[in-house]
């Protein structure tokens, strides 16, 4: 899992992997946090493009 920290600024997400007691956060510069922020990115502009256009299809159906 992929966390930001309190003040929600970009490189400083830490990462939270299964089995370990502590998280991990890599300098802000590294390539796998760049592919994980990519990755969480493009899953959230999915999930929000898919609610649009199941929103707008629900608020073109007839109430009748």
């Amino acid at each position: 899992a992929v966390a930001k920290g309190k003040a929600r600024k970009p490189g400083k997400e830490r990462l939270f992997i299964w089995g370990r007691d502590r998280a991990i956060q890599l300098s802000p510069d590294h390539a796998a946090l760049h592919l994980i922020q990519w990755i969480r990115d493009e899953a959230h502009r999915f999930a929000i493009t898919s609610h649009r256009k199941a929103r707008d299809k629900k608020s073109l159906q007839s109430g009748f």
